[in-house]
């Protein structure tokens, strides 16, 4: 076999690719992959780079609606999740060379599929930004926290801003973290989830997303799921993401409740704690917004300590008039939805 981009392969050929690069993440198994192939809004898609048998390079990405049934010839998106991958001890020139090839089939494919393609960077993608930025792929910065969880659990609760420990210890003596193991448990996770990106105004996943995952992930320990429990009712929700020492927060959402006894603080510091005490060396807070921007969920973060990175994303229009009616459509939506 040639040097070529495939969009299937076989599991051992997966699994050997994602044993082999350091950059590899959750969004690139093919669990996370399965977890939507049935789906009726959302369709995944996988495209790995082969030469002579081996997987140099995979990128995956994820179809969606951002407003279901709206306007979907003019608001159906692609995310990469986790961004180009590669592997490990791969000649760098020789990447270079042919990494156009697996960015070229990505756009052949999906510019029919969605109005708009982005990628969002897991790790630094300085090895892939050339080859992405000839594409047509805009770079725009976006901020992540890490935190390092080597040195174990004591440094990090000390890293905590002081009044965040204070929250924490208050708060854990009326809430009980609940970890979840059956379904029925799911929906409680995905009403919560829903309710709080409703508050918000954003849209997010359908709940029947969230259980589709949970089913795909959970038995092989790529996900973990909690609530909070206060008085005998759940009013918070967590999921954490886990795969090859890294946990990445996913969702989190609380009702009224869960807002007023801190719920959500009790949550992520559990999500951070069961991490360390289960071999992972980072947790990744799964992005923090643009710089320069007010954004309270990056305060949110920032009291947890850790590093401030920034990543970034790539944005590429495949029909800026179509991108431009639905991004009109979006606006007009929020205020008819979310007034």
């Amino acid at each position: 076999m040639s040097i070529d981009v495939v969009t299937t392969i076989e599991n051992g050929l997966w699994d050997d690719f994602l044993a082999n690069s350091s950059e590899s993440t959750v969004f690139h198994t093919r669990h996370f992959h399965d977890a939507f192939r049935d789906s009726t809004r959302y369709r995944p898609y996988a495209f790995f780079l082969v030469d002579h048998g081996t997987v140099l390079a995979c990128i995956t990405a994820l179809q969606t609606r951002v407003m279901g049934d709206f306007l979907p010839g003019f608001t159906s998106r692609v995310v990469s999740y986790g961004g180009v991958a590669t592997r490990d001890g791969a000649a760098p020139a020789h990447l270079r060379k042919h990494l156009p090839k697996l960015i070229e089939a990505y756009d052949e494919t999906l510019r029919s599929q969605a109005v708009y393609s982005e990628i969002r960077n897991i790790n630094d993608p300085m090895g892939v930004l050339l080859a992405l930025v000839r594409q047509g792929h805009r770079f725009d910065s976006h901020l992540n926290y890490l935190i390092d969880l080597q040195d174990g659990e004591e440094p990090i609760w000390k890293g905590l801003a002081g009044n965040r420990r204070r929250e924490i210890a208050r708060a854990q003596k009326q809430i009980r973290v609940v970890e979840v193991t059956e379904e029925t448990q799911v929906d409680v996770y995905a009403r919560l989830v829903t309710e709080t990106y409703a508050r918000l105004r954003t849209p997010s996943f359908e709940p029947d997303v969230y259980k589709r995952v949970w089913r795909s992930l959970a038995p092989s320990g790529f996900l973990r799921m909690t609530l909070a429990e206060h008085d005998g009712d759940y009013v918070s929700a967590f999921a954490s993401l886990n795969f090859k020492g890294r946990s990445i927060e996913w969702f989190i959402g609380s009702n009224e409740t869960g807002d007023r006894v801190i719920a959500n603080p009790v949550l992520v510091w559990d999500g951070i704690e069961w991490a360390c005490r289960n071999g992972c060396a980072l947790f990744d807070f799964g992005g923090a917004g643009e710089p320069n921007k007010p954004y309270s969920v990056r305060d949110f973060k920032s009291r947890f300590g850790g590093n401030l990175v920034n990543y970034g994303r790539f944005t590429r229009v495949y029909s800026p008039a179509r991108y431009a009616v639905g991004v009109a459509g979006y606006s007009t939506l929020r205020r008819v939805l979310f007034r």
